[in-house]
């Protein structure tokens, strides 16, 4: 069976990215973490949690809390829901392409 992956940027208005959608439309306030926080859950919700998805490429733009904010309600999530593999894609200007980073969380 072909895994089922989902490309998704975490700020649309940041750059442009090879995915199928983003996480957050823009970031009007920086420093609302809260209410990032609150978006990404919500997030999280309508297009991860609960569905078939086998991983999730995230690409990132940079911006500090916007980042610590998705990975924050990530490991929330796994906490408590049965979670896809994670992909951080980051941006590598000298051959203009991506580099996938996995996020394993180590428990042990």
């Amino acid at each position: 069976m072909e895994p089922n992956f989902l490309r998704a940027g975490l700020i649309q208005t940041r750059h442009p990215l090879p995915v199928e959608t983003h996480v957050l439309d823009a970031i009007e306030d920086v420093h609302a973490y809260s209410e990032i926080e609150r978006r990404i859950k919500e997030w999280l919700h309508e297009n991860v949690i609960g569905t078939e998805l086998d991983h999730l490429i995230i690409y990132i733009t940079g911006l500090g809390p916007a980042v610590t904010s998705f990975l924050k309600m990530w490991t929330w999530a796994c906490s408590s829901h049965q979670m896809p593999l994670l992909d951080i894609a980051h941006y590598d200007r000298d051959t203009d392409d991506y580099n996938r980073q996995p996020w394993d969380i180590m428990l042990e």
